[in-house]
């Protein structure tokens, strides 16, 4: 018997653009991944949409997670990804985002930032106090 480990990728949508062109957008148009299969054949546990958005796309996180809750008829559960916040209230306002959409795991790209950052111990703080694992603190 083997444990099992949740599977999460990360996957594109309408309003994402990777690299220098702006049209390599959305799953199927480019990155050849078809997310709609993947979630009825029970291929992944989650979902996260990426965070690059096309400039003047109209693209937004809110946007992109219920995108993806759509195109996963719900069978995937969607995290929400976001820039590490540069400070507690950058912090709280992506946490009150991720509760609205009911989001259960955020995940912060670049997470390396926060050593370079001047409020580093307030933050890590807060996001401890906020943290869904407490056995691991």
């Amino acid at each position: 018997m083997t444990d099992k480990l949740p599977l999460a990728v990360m996957v594109q949508h309408p309003w994402s653009y990777r690299g220098d062109n702006p049209k390599y957008a959305d799953n199927l148009q480019g990155l050849l991944l078809d997310v709609e299969t993947w979630a009825q054949e029970g291929l992944m546990d989650a979902a996260v949409p990426a965070g690059y958005y096309a400039p003047n796309s109209g693209g937004t996180p809110e946007l992109a997670y219920e995108h993806l809750k759509k195109l996963t008829g719900g069978k995937t559960d969607i995290w929400m990804y976001a820039w590490v916040p540069g400070s507690v209230d950058d912090f709280l306002a992506g946490l009150k985002s991720a509760r609205k959409l009911g989001c259960r795991q955020i995940l912060y790209w670049e997470a390396d930032y926060i050593d370079n950052n001047p409020k580093k111990a307030e933050l890590q703080k807060v996001m401890r106090e906020n943290a869904a694992m407490p056995s691991r603190r």
